[in-house]
């Protein structure tokens, strides 16, 4: 995985648990009924407050909100919305609380219109972290919506509306081998659209008894733990009848864990390194704790040996461990490990920081001086700023304290002036640095008729390598000024929370020339009347939310009739020309969308019928240890197998996984299904149920899925001593694809891996290396799934080296996790050898292939869809290195397929696969241009290939695909074909 998504999977995580918890404190409930309900749309995408009342709502304005100063001076955080019941009516009277984790901010009650205010003074420890509005109602209902807590001006999502509904009350029993564990902490979790949502933590009673209210429907987590008696986890799924009897959380016993710490490059003890240890549901620290408090930080002894306690038995344990003087790994400055829930020891290998040179090439500005300290920003990692040592020395910047994953950033003169600068994992010498002075770059934005626009929050985000800069806010003159530009060219886009990276683009700007203000238009709104009915009647759904251009419209300008079934809001189409889509999400119903013709003028009006979405229930019997990942799958319309299905506001395939003993009720529901056939798959084990019909018209489906014979296949892989096993990879055979760098298994740092089987089955394991042979003897074994361990073995074999004309400026890092530009092939030419294919690994251009036995093969090197694959037969390979020197990717074939009939078919979509009919096997895509009418593939070599052109919507009504043309072409690998195809 590339660090850079490592890293955002972090924060994410981090933002997660701020939402959970928030700062410790000690208003903690512990009353029996004390949880909160959470329940309302748009769970996860909440607005932002700010202390200078800035709001940016999304591609339209509003003026903005004044803070309220405190006593002491400060700026207050504000933020107001509306109340409302499942048929958006306003509820007054309703008590609304800001809440961070267990501690109430703020509190406010709703008018006769359903509408509240709530305050709370600025706070630099609230910036940046998440927390919740919850209202509540005399008569017991309630409801939630995330909110985005920063002090800082930028963008807003708008005003929050919040559902309430009744709440169901979800009774609860802590026990311990049959007996009630008396103080017992428990905490009720339930996921929205992907992100874990605490309601509420409490405290068992004498008899491990306890009770709170809970949504109305749905699944919720539970997780307990107490002192000397472990940890304990279950799922329920609501409303649960009454004669079922408490929801029992069984605790399982304290577990002991023995941690070795040695230092990677000399295998020596490490004294004195903090070990911290949880588990997924206490996210250790420097990122946790999560729903159950963590176990406080151990040092190692002399022998770099700790024992710990205290963590549940049964399952997964993370350990993290950081030192002084050692680099930084995944985890900031610390290393995680896992062990498994067998597992009693663990060893940790930590490696020194490293030094890393950077050469410079001047160009607007002088090198700046020997000796020069340079500030760095490491892209938002706080920790690796503070370890990261820059200065100027020679023709380099040298950066001390570099540990051994990539490390990027923007290193900072005392003067100002920037450079970007990056290093691959492991290497010594990193990308060129080239230091610019930093531009103050001026924007004006104004409405078509030239009247400024007030209160934009924009983003500028530069072109090319350069160091991000912050958004600013237009003022009354139209003008945002943005500072430490250090690109030539840049875009400029409205600022949206939701999209951080960027939202509609407004314009591109060329720094390059000598312009004081550049000035760009902001398209003219329109104002929309949506009409919306459900079942022939006007209505309003409970939940919905309105997108344009893929943006979230705010919440605050749409003013809803719920009696005629209306919502009236501003519209601003985006920058780009032509028609615009507006798209509007239900909850329980399919997505719809109507469009805007570019001349559509200040008002329009729109009907649309929201179609009840479908829903699938999804029983699985899982497997004795409960470990289990289900994602679910579509039947791709064009034939091409199964893709992962795109749930509505979840933005993912599944609903993640279900680990660790006493896992029940191991059902999962996925609402929001248009028509057509699914199935679902264990990612885990790779099994995949039968496929699924969900129909026209909605409409309940239940499937049961059984995972009961799955079982897990251990191991251990031996290597040359030196080897890093973080390169290998555990294959199935038939499973998994040997040449890619995403699947099979990665072994952990001392050999061991785990594989899911099926029960009494028979399993070929492999192990693959980029630059290592599977051993003769022991680089495949076949096994009968849970019945005994393997060990596969890898040696040192034949070794392939060449460079890559174009490809220059590869960097793989050593550790082989990241995907290499090329492939490798080897057909063994006699014999019965195996097709070897190999992910290279790379060092500054060099690429390097191993893996394979000595004998004569068939090279195939695939550049990528660019190119067609480089073709050397004959090519005799021994244990020893081979240099294949610089080879040049051919140029290579094109299909050029004319379409006609276009005119006729606005609603057509159009395109071709090109199949190579030879070994090994490679594909072309090629997608319609409609102001062409034409599409290509490209990057074919010489031989036969098999062209299927196919068409959609070229019937109103019907979404079926239809093949247009199947033909067999023969290509010379140079020269280009064309054919023809109708749509009529």
């Amino acid at each position: 995985m590339p660090n850079g998504l490592k890293l955002l999977l972090v924060l994410l995580l981090a933002g997660a648990v701020w939402l959970l918890l928030g700062e410790t404190g000690d208003e903690r409930s512990t009353s029996s009924d004390g949880g909160s309900l959470i329940e309302g749309d748009d769970v996860g995408t909440g607005p932002s407050l700010h202390a200078d009342g800035t709001k940016s709502l999304g591609t339209s304005t509003a003026p903005p909100v004044a803070p309220t100063p405190t006593k002491d001076g400060t700026a207050a955080l504000g933020v107001s919305g509306r109340v409302v019941d499942v048929r958006r009516a306003p509820v007054p009277g309703a008590v609304v609380e800001l809440r961070l984790g267990p501690r109430v901010l703020a509190r406010a009650t709703s008018d006769a219109e359903g509408r509240y205010a709530v305050e709370l003074a600025a706070s630099a420890k609230l910036s940046g972290t998440r927390g919740v509005l919850f209202a509540t109602t005399a008569d017991g209902r309630r409801g939630m919506v995330p909110v985005f807590l920063t002090t800082r001006g930028g963008s807003s999502q708008g005003l929050p509306v919040i559902v309430v509904r009744r709440a169901a009350l979800l009774r609860l029993r802590v026990v311990r081998e049959g007996a009630g564990v008396l103080g017992a902490e428990i905490a009720v979790v339930r996921r929205e659209k992907g992100v874990p949502l605490l309601l509420g933590s409490l405290h068992a009673d004498e008899d491990g008894r306890a009770q709170m209210l809970v949504p109305p429907a749905g699944k919720l987590e539970l997780y307990a733990t107490a002192p000397q008696h472990g940890r304990g986890i279950a799922h329920v799924s609501v409303p649960r009848p009454e004669s079922e009897g408490p929801v029992e959380i069984a605790l399982t016993g304290e577990r002991t864990l023995e941690v070795q710490v040695r230092d990677v490059a000399t295998d020596r003890p490490v004294a004195g390194a903090e070990v911290f240890v949880g588990d997924q549901r206490t996210m250790p620290e420097p990122h946790g704790p999560g729903y159950l408090p963590a176990l406080p930080p151990a040092r190692t002894d002399r022998a770099g040996r700790v024992t710990l306690r205290r963590m549940g038995s049964g399952e997964t344990l993370y350990v993290n461990v950081r030192a002084q003087g050692y680099a930084l790994a995944a985890w900031y400055r610390s290393k995680t490990q896992t062990a498994g829930p067998k597992q009693t020891e663990v060893r940790v290998a930590l490696a020194r920081h490293r030094g890393v040179r950077f050469p410079i090439v001047e160009d607007e500005i002088p090198t700046p001086p020997e000796g020069t300290v340079l500030a760095i920003d490491a892209r938002g990692r706080r920790e690796a700023s503070k370890t990261l040592r820059a200065t100027i020395e020679g023709p380099f910047v040298i950066i001390r304290g570099v540990g051994p994953a990539t490390v990027s950033g923007t290193l900072i003169t005392p003067d100002g002036a920037q450079a970007v600068f990056q290093a691959p994992a492991g290497a010594e010498e990193g990308t060129t640095v080239t230091f610019r002075a930093p531009r103050t770059v001026r924007v004006r934005i104004v409405e078509p008729e030239g009247a400024p626009v007030k209160g934009l929050a924009l983003r500028l985000n530069p072109v090319g390598r350069s160091a991000n800069v912050a958004p600013a806010v237009t003022g009354a003159d139209g003008v945002a000024t943005f500072t430490g530009v250090g690109s030539a060219r840049a875009t400029v886009h409205i600022s949206v929370s939701d999209r951080p990276w960027g939202g509609p683009l407004l314009g591109n700007l060329d720094l390059r020339d000598d312009i004081e203000v550049h000035e760009l238009v902001l398209q003219t709104a329109i104002t929309v009347t949506l009409r919306v009915s459900i079942d022939g009647e006007p209505r309003l759904p409970a939940g919905y939310t309105l997108l344009v251009g893929g943006q979230r419209i705010d919440p605050g300008l749409v003013v809803e009739n719920a009696s005629t079934g209306e919502l009236r809001f501003p519209l601003r189409p985006p920058a780009t020309s032509g028609e615009t889509r507006l798209d509007l999400h239900a909850e329980g119903f399919l997505p719809t969308s109507v469009t805007f013709a570019e001349d559509e003028g200040a008002e329009a009006e729109r009907t649309v019928e929201l179609r009840p979405a479908g829903t699938l229930v999804v029983r699985v019997t899982p497997p004795e240890d409960t470990e289990y990942r289900l994602q679910l799958q579509r039947a791709d319309v064009r034939g091409a197998g199964w893709r992962p299905a795109l749930l509505p506001g979840r933005g993912g395939a599944g609903p993640g996984a279900t680990t660790g003993p006493g896992s029940r009720g191991h059902t999962h529901v996925f609402e929001g299904l248009s028509p057509g056939s699914y199935r679902v798959l264990d990612l885990r084990s790779r099994q995949a149920g039968e496929p699924i019909e969900v129909l026209a018209g909605g409409g309940r489906v239940e499937h049961a899925f059984d995972l009961s014979a799955a079982v897990w296949i251990r191991g251990t892989v031996t290597a040359p001593v030196g080897t890093k096993l973080i390169q290998a990879r555990v294959v199935v055979e038939g499973r998994d694809d040997p040449g890619s760098v995403w699947t099979g298994v990665r072994p952990a740092s001392d050999g061991t891996f785990r594989v899911r089987g099926t029960a009494g089955q028979r399993v070929t394991l492999r192990v693959t290396h980029p630059t290592l042979t599977p051993a003769a003897q022991g680089g495949t074994a076949t096994v009968v799934a849970g019945r005994g361990e393997v060990t596969l073995r890898l040696e040192v074999g034949g070794e392939l080296r060449f460079r890559a004309a174009g490809f220059e400026d590869a960097h793989t890092p050593d550790s082989g996790l990241w995907y290499a530009p090329l492939q490798v092939h080897l057909i063994p030419e006699k014999g019965k050898g195996r097709a070897a294919v190999i992910q290279p690994v790379a060092r500054a251009g060099t690429f390097r292939a191993g893996g394979f036995a000595p004998g004569t093969y068939t090279l195939w090197i695939v550049f990528g869809s660019a190119h067609p694959p480089l073709i050397r037969r004959g090519l005799e390979l021994g244990t020893g290195s081979t240099d294949l020197g610089v080879v040049r990717p051919p140029r290579g074939s094109t299909v050029r397929i004319r379409v006609a009939g276009l005119a006729q078919k606005p609603g057509a979509t159009v395109w071709a696969v090109v199949n190579h009919e030879g070994k090994p096997a490679y594909t072309r895509h090629g997608r319609l241009d409609r102001e062409t009418g034409e599409l290509t593939c490209s990057g074919l070599g010489a031989g036969s290939f098999r062209v299927v052109v196919r068409g959609a919507g070229l019937v109103a009504g019907a979404p079926a695909t239809r093949v247009l043309l199947e033909k067999v072409v023969t290509l010379d690998g140079e020269s280009e074909t064309t054919l023809d195809v109708s749509v009529r």
